[in-house]
């Protein structure tokens, strides 16, 4: 498997999804706020997990060198343990969008510290300098509030409002050049 690199920032190590981490995917999965503002990935033992993880990450990280990364603290400080993962953040390709697109999701006990804020930057820093993406898009529901917002601290303009096929759901369809 040809993976991302390790990055760091700060607080966080963002390091490539590994077997090890079916039981999170599992729980990040199934998560209320995953399911209202992703999706249900149908994602609800640990065979299905590590099927999500092949079929997902692990084909991303071999056909685009990017993909999803395990976003964890560097130190413990209470509440929050270190190498525990908080979430994932990296990079999409879809095939209904023109870009790749940046995506995050936190467990609740990584939300309101601002690690999807700090993992995100890192992740568009990344896809700037090592990757020479000339763009970047990202997706959220219409009403994920606290997504919109950190796309825009992020730098990021709504572009449009849009339908992915086979969904449903009204998205907002965010970009970001990378070029100048």
């Amino acid at each position: 498997m040809t993976a991302p690199p390790i990055l760091h920032t700060e607080r966080l190590r963002l390091r490539p999804l590994v077997h090890g981490d079916v039981d999170f995917i599992v729980e990040l999965l199934n998560d209320p706020e995953f399911i209202r503002h992703i999706g249900d990935r149908d994602v609800r033992d640990r065979d299905r997990a590590l099927c999500y993880l092949e079929d997902g990450p692990w084909a991303s990280y071999e056909s685009h060198g990017f993909g999803p990364w395990a976003v964890e603290r560097l130190r413990a400080e209470a509440p929050l343990p270190a190498a525990r993962p908080l979430g994932i953040c990296g990079i999409w390709q879809r095939k209904t969008l023109d870009a790749p697109d940046l995506g995050f999701a936190f467990l609740p006990e990584g939300r309101g510290h601002g690690f999807a804020f700090e993992a995100a930057a890192a992740t568009i820093e990344w896809a700037r300098s090592a990757r020479h993406l000339p763009r970047l898009l990202a997706i959220t529901t219409d009403d994920n509030h606290r997504s919109c917002r950190l796309l825009e601290a992020l730098g990021m303009s709504l572009e449009r409002h849009l339908h992915l096929p086979g969904d449903d759901a009204l998205l907002r369809l965010y970009s970001l050049p990378l070029t100048s």
